[in-house]
């Protein structure tokens, strides 16, 4: 047992995370977890003291025997039921169905955290194990069937493969909504290295470390929440998208891209910059959660200062057809907008119109198609200075979640990619 496994296993809180890098030995931790709760033998925490019911909770119902491997690695002898079964194939069964009982009593169910919600509705549980996060609709139904009991949960995983910024709020919290984390859940993280390692060789370890790109390696090493979604529709998008250059190249035209989402507080704008063959995203604005057009133009006019650019720079800017609702009576807020920019920059007339995007049937997926073409030819690159941006296109896949700051870049982006390169005035960048 690593230094990292014990502190888990020590961590007296009923609910309890282990985020983890690659191979530290996770899932055997969550298995000895399951063996002591159904065994009622738990050396660091008191338990229920009778026979316990409990789910394992994976990615998909077919990783089963892949956890019963981790189970029948630490399995204590003489514990199973006669009608409890290993097979390397199908992993446990009892009664020739999935599941894994004890000669006192216990009962381990598989679960998959993907298939119907309505699937982990129902039972009346002691404990979970969750093998990796489940989806964040599975999570809340899942937890609910612990309630009348006042069970315990635990869960292993490494944040790799799916976006989890919705787990990262849940357990601690959210700045941008004021939202509070829940205290209840305890955390330990074990990075791999030879220390945390005692079952591999430090050369071992060392050719594992080495493997990783520079994108994988904060979570594939260090545990790090950001990871990269592998199924996400910017498949293109990899690490040597984004960038960080000493010098940007001289841009011809400036463009900005804004969604503005539906409700208050959605706005997003993306200020892109093009040298006549590549696309640069060079800055974002966020909006807070109590946001107006007035506060959003100002957020926008902010963005472009940092950069030393006025509103005469931008030579184009598309805006989502959104109307304003209560907030102007037969305008949109591309309207609203214009408004605010031109009060702003004290003018008549607005610095730049905001153009409607092409929304025809099909202009999401050729959207898409142009970002990922252009990623790939090395056409379109983006600052470290858009973290919204960058989750969103590590982690986007084709849903509302994550949608507002890919509609807004795909909106302004298409425009220079998909035209030949003109022949504008150039700027140079401050």
């Amino acid at each position: 047992m690593s230094p990292g496994q014990e502190a888990f296993h020590r961590d007296p809180s009923r609910r309890r995370v282990l985020r983890a890098g690659n191979q530290v030995g996770k899932t055997r931790a969550g298995a000895a977890e399951c063996w002591w709760t159904m065994l009622d033998r738990h050396p660091w925490r008191e338990l229920l003291g009778r026979a316990s019911v409990g789910w394992v909770v994976m990615p998909d119902l077919n990783d089963w025997p892949k956890v019963s491997t981790k189970l029948r690695e630490i399995e204590p002898p003489g514990v199973l039921d006669p009608a409890c079964r290993y097979d390397t194939a199908k992993g446990y069964t009892y009664r020739g169905a999935r599941g894994l009982m004890t000669r006192n009593g216990s009962l381990a169910l598989p679960k998959s955290g993907t298939q119907q919600q309505t699937a982990l509705a129902g039972d009346t549980l002691d404990w979970l194990w969750y093998n990796e996060p489940p989806r964040e609709s599975h999570w809340g139904e899942s937890l609910s069937r612990l309630a009348v009991r006042g069970g315990h949960a635990w869960l292993e995983f490494t944040p790799v493969g799916k976006p989890l910024g919705w787990l990262r709020a849940y357990l601690h919290g959210d700045a941008e909504t004021g939202a509070a984390g829940h205290a209840e859940w305890s955390e330990t993280l074990i990075e791999l290295k030879a220390a945390n390692c005692p079952h591999r060789t430090p050369a071992d370890i060392a050719a594992q470390v080495a493997s990783y790109s520079p994108w994988e390696y904060a979570q594939r090493v260090e545990g790090a929440w950001e990871g990269v979604t592998v199924d996400r529709y910017l498949s293109a998008f990899g690490e040597g998208c984004v960038v960080d250059p000493d010098t940007l190249p001289v841009m011809e035209r400036i463009g900005l891209g804004m969604d503005h989402g539906e409700g208050i507080g959605k706005e997003f704008a993306v200020l892109v910059g093009w040298d006549g063959f590549r696309l640069w995203a060079l800055d974002e604005y966020s909006a807070g959660a109590n946001s107006t057009p007035a506060t959003d133009a100002a957020g926008v006019l902010a963005m472009l200062t940092r950069w030393g650019l006025t509103p005469a720079h931008v030579h184009l800017c598309k805006g989502d057809i959104n109307s304003a609702g209560k907030l102007g009576a037969g305008l949109s807020v591309n309207d609203l907008m214009e408004r605010e920019f031109a009060r702003l920059a004290r003018m008549a007339r607005p610095p730049f119109r905001i153009e409607t995007p092409a929304k025809g049937r099909g202009s999401v997926d050729a959207g898409r198609r142009t970002l990922n073409n252009a990623f790939i030819s090395g056409r379109a690159f983006v600052l470290p200075s858009c973290p919204r941006l960058i989750h969103a296109c590590r982690h986007w896949r084709g849903g509302q979640e994550l949608k507002d700051p890919v509609d807004a870049y795909r909106y302004i982006a298409v425009e220079f990619l998909d035209e030949r390169p003109s022949g504008s005035s150039r700027l140079t960048m401050i």
